[in-house]
């Protein structure tokens, strides 16, 4: 573990160079304000495709709000969240979500969108990008992309990598490959791994997790799971101008769905992990509805 405070520059390169970097930063925030707009721009074309062509389509809309204790004097945190998702069996999914989080002395909106396309029966394509405000606690902008197939004759082992590249409000940020298993194994059983390698900035760092997740379900009625994640985090923006760098953790999540209706339900989960730094124990409750 090595907690990293970065210092102010007064010479006047590294001044000109904080420039350029800032310059350069605001492209890349604006490119991904523009993927966003564009995105977001595509849900009112898709859904109507939907309403022209008949598909079906699938709407989804979320509301929460989270809870998290943090020990060690931490401050602690909640978000609350909004999501919509459009969906068309086969063809697309698009996912748009906002929330507004408070933690550790800070607080941000954050806004985000995610497109997958699925094609040639079995396999798909994701792309998004998410920026957020505040000081520290949201990242200045992310960037994920991912591919996947679907194998067996009922395409129900499903193999996928992802890629991630996060910058912090400071100078750090991490690049993240990321492959995962799901098996829907029968009616009622879903299991599946994952893995996490990071690479982070500056210095190289390199870190890697893992961990293995099972899901007891009855469609459209309720969901019970649980996650159990281990390994080292690349890194967590603590402050300002303060980063805990390279730190083992241990966390585990335990979540349940249950529908009231075909088309409306809630979500409920839990959170623990075990730190170098901290504990935390945290619930989430969200509300949903599908038409």
């Amino acid at each position: 573990m090595v907690f990293l405070r970065t210092k102010k520059k007064n010479m006047t390169e590294e001044n000109k160079r904080d420039g350029w970097t800032g310059r350069c930063r605001s492209v890349r925030m604006s490119a991904v304000i523009l993927i966003l707009i564009m995105l977001t721009a595509s849900i009112s074309t898709a859904a109507a495709d939907d309403e022209e062509t008949g598909a079906a389509g699938i709407r989804y809309l979320e509301a929460g709000t989270s809870y998290t204790h943090f020990t060690n004097d931490l401050e602690d945190g909640n978000t609350q969240f909004l999501s919509l998702l459009f969906s068309r069996e086969r063809s697309y999914q698009l996912r748009v979500a906002a929330e507004r989080s408070s933690r550790w002395g800070d607080s941000g909106f954050g806004f985000g969108a995610l497109f997958t396309t699925y094609f040639a029966r079995s396999w798909s394509v994701g792309v998004g990008a998410s920026t957020g405000s505040g000081k520290f606690i949201l990242p200045d902008y992310r960037i994920d992309a991912s591919i996947g197939k679907a194998f067996l004759p009922q395409r129900n082992l499903l193999a996928s990598v992802g890629f991630v590249h996060e910058q912090s409000k400071g100078p750090n940020y991490y690049d993240r490959i990321a492959p995962s298993l799901q098996w829907w194994a029968g009616s009622h059983w879903i299991f599946g791994g994952f893995f996490n390698y990071d690479i982070g900035q500056p210095g190289d760092t390199s870190t890697k997790s893992g961990g293995l997740e099972v899901t007891w379900f009855d469609w459209q009625q309720h969901f019970v799971g649980l996650v159990v994640e281990l390994g080292d985090v690349n890194y967590t923006q603590v402050g300002p101008t303060d980063f805990l760098v390279a730190y083992k953790q241990v966390s585990m999540r335990v979540y349940f769905t249950q529908y009231f209706n075909p088309t409306t339900g809630m979500n409920v989960r839990g959170d623990w992990g075990t730190s170098d730094l901290y504990d935390l124990y945290g619930i989430s409750v969200s509300f949903f509805t599908e038409w």
